[in-house]
């Protein structure tokens, strides 16, 4: 063993497959038995001892550090879902650092990029002293800040625009009446809050509003600090009508107090945050803040890491994020649609769909041998390509799923048995992608289906130029899924698109948490209901007349006519088309992809979409195939469980 453990050595020591090893080591998720005795077989056999050699024999260890203020701040947290992609497909791994805000803790970790523990590192610190700016100038390793630095720092960075964020929240406040508003600081020695706390005057100063220090609270920038500070500002001003807070905790408490209070949100006080995290949109009532890019910062912040590790030589640059006002009831007392849980709307499908016609009996062909050997002979010629381009790939893929098959990773890919699919249970990416999959299939199913059968309906009527308006339902058919995508990025653009001009919204509909999934849903209900639509019409089309005539002499209406009539005879119709349009639904990617790529967040990512990334981003295909494999056995069984059930009413 002079050359040292191989993951083939480890396989063998532990008991395990190779590809299972090759998932632990790349802490890929894992059964935790597996991870230990993996774990075990690789420091028994001074599988750490060699790496950490060979990264000090190359002067690489493929890792890079996120150093953040606060781990539970829902920024950081939308920074680091952005951080870690962009890092895992250039082929770093990620290590974390809580410092709390603490200067001390920040210093050190500068101060131990000289040990070569991480190629690189990114830094967001709220307070930015003259110990940061000696150590970022002395740095071993490159460093990327997230956050203000003064002119002519020798890093790269990425900043946010706070100053206008607080200044579209006070001219959104000053547009709805409000006079008194207070402002609910964190510590004015930070970056943070002495730009938010210096932005809200000059806000003031420009609406013309007199500044009151009576009005201003510093706290800091955590929920319970935050209230203790609302609750003060509120005893010594009860007189304030709106308050602006410098980050979303800071709102949270706010909303804690006043209702508390007795307090009426937005009808007495109306409140706007900082930062526009998953914890506004989700808050009652739901909060107004201004996104500050977040997640935009992040992803920026990553690229010029890795780009400053590939080109090492180059100017620093500098990258600012501008921001965006998320209006929510905490101001304007209008709160979203309400949520619809996946399985209301698949009861909503159920109860939409039809009774289908019982299934006819089989008939004996009546051919002899002859004739079966002619329609084989004839059939051969179109069952071969049949076989070689469809059935061939198929099994393959199937194949593939029980392999540890990947790219870029020079190893010779071998049998992983199962290990691929007991890892998907432990991917949590994966369960959300499937929920948002069944959300998107369902909701666009049965959007589709009620919206062509309207449509359907109207089109089947001798109506005055019918066929220009059958050809202009058609549209949508005929053009390319990549024109429906940018054509939809258009219509949701946040400035101009035809969406917020129509409802005089500034909603950033595609990158908001709330919104990007419903925006979506109702581009997938316009582009696929052209030929849901033809299948319809072409069923209503079959209906004889004489049923209709017949009810109408019976006195029946056009509802009980629609309602006793035309649904009985589309169900076997129903049936097939909504079958269909859920599994082509369910394995949609294109739309979605140039739409919006899975985001924000993961908001958007269908199933397909991650399989897309796993494989073809991060190059593991044996496990993008066996989720390929898990997608298929789910839908077949939704599917089945749906057929079996309009069967059954059926019999």
């Amino acid at each position: 063993m002079a050359d040292g453990p191989t993951i083939t050595t480890i396989a063998e020591r532990a008991g395990v497959s190779i590809a299972s090893v090759s998932r632990v080591l790349n802490g890929l998720p894992t059964r935790q038995e597996t991870v230990r005795k993996v774990m075990a077989a690789a420091e028994e056999l001074g599988y750490v001892r060699n790496a950490v050699a060979r990264s000090l024999k190359s002067r690489r260890t493929h890792q890079v550090a996120f150093a953040m203020a606060d781990v539970g701040n829902p920024a950081y947290l939308a920074m680091l879902r952005q951080i870690q992609p962009v890092l895992k497909s250039a082929g770093y791994r990620l290590v974390l650092h809580s410092t709390d805000a603490v200067v001390a803790d920040e210093i050190d970790v500068l101060h131990s990029l000289g040990e070569r523990y991480v190629d690189g590192l990114i830094m967001s610190p709220l307070r930015v002293t003259e110990q940061h700016l000696d150590m970022l100038a002395a740095a071993r390793a490159p460093v990327v800040i997230i956050g203000s630095v003064p002119e002519g720092t020798p890093v790269d960075n990425v900043r946010a625009d706070s100053r206008t964020g607080v200044k579209l929240a006070i001219d959104h406040l000053y547009r709805l009446g409000r006079r008194t508003i207070g402002m609910v600081n964190g510590p004015t020695d930070t970056v943070p809050g002495a730009a938010r706390g210096a932005a809200y005057r000059e806000a003031l100063e420009d609406l013309g509003l007199p500044y009151d220090e009576e009005l201003v609270e510093i706290g800091d920038f955590y929920r319970a600090e935050g209230g203790r500070a609302v609750a003060a500002l509120l005893e010594r001003r009860p007189d304030v009508d709106a308050l602006m807070c410098a980050n979303d905790l800071i709102a949270l408490g706010a909303l804690d107090v006043l209702r508390a209070a007795g307090r009426r949100v937005p009808d007495d006080v109306a409140v706007a945050g900082m930062d526009d995290t998953d914890l506004a949109a989700a808050s009652w009532p739901s909060l107004t803040s201004v996104s500050l890019g977040s997640a935009e910062r992040g992803k920026a912040a990553a690229e010029l890491l890795v780009d400053r590790l590939k080109n090492g030589d180059r100017e620093p640059r500098r990258v600012t994020v501008p921001p965006r006002l998320a209006v929510r009831a905490s101001t304007t007392g209008e709160e979203p649609a309400p949520y619809q849980a996946p399985g209301a709307e698949r009861d909503a499908v159920t109860a939409t769909a039809t009774r289908p016609a019982p299934p006819a009996g089989r008939r004996r062909s009546g051919r002899g041998p002859r004739q079966n050997r002619e329609m084989w002979v004839l059939l051969l010629p179109a069952l071969v390509p049949v076989l070689i381009f469809s059935v061939g790939p198929l099994l393959y893929g199937i194949s593939l799923a029980f392999t540890d098959a990947e790219s870029g990773r020079n190893h010779v890919t071998s049998f992983a048995g199962l290990d691929n699919f007991a890892a998907l249970l432990g991917d949590d990416d994966f369960w959300q992608s499937m929920q948002v999959g069944m959300i998107w299939a369902v909701s666009v199913t049965a959007l589709q289906f009620l919206a062509s059968l309207g449509l359907a309906l109207l089109l089947n009527e001798r109506l005055a130029l019918r066929g220009v308006a059958r050809v202009l339902a058609m549209v949508p058919w005929a053009m390319p899924p990549v024109v429906i995508g940018l054509m939809w990025r258009l219509v949701y653009h946040p400035d101009a698109g035809i969406v917020n001009s129509t409802l005089g919204t500034d909603i950033n509909w595609l990158a908001d948490f709330t919104w990007a999934l419903p925006a979506v849903i109702v581009m997938g209900v316009w582009s696929g209901m052209p030929q849901t639509t033809v299948v319809l019409l072409a069923g209503l089309q079959t209906v004889p007349r004489e049923l209709y005539e017949a009810g109408a002499m019976d006195g029946a209406g056009t509802w009980r006519r629609f309602w006793n009539i035309t649904l009985p005879q589309l169900r076997p119709v129903i049936v097939a088309i909504t079958s269909l349009d859920f599994v082509w639904n369910f394995n949609q990617f294109s739309l979605v992809y140039v739409l919006t790529q899975g985001g924000p967040g993961g908001r958007t990512r269908l199933p397909m979409l991650f399989a897309y990334e796993e494989a073809f981003r991060y190059g593991f295909f044996g496990y993008a195939a066996a989720l390929g494999v898990a997608i298929v056995v789910v839908v077949l069984a939704l599917l089945g469980v749906y057929l079996w059930r309009q069967l059954r009413e059926a019999s």
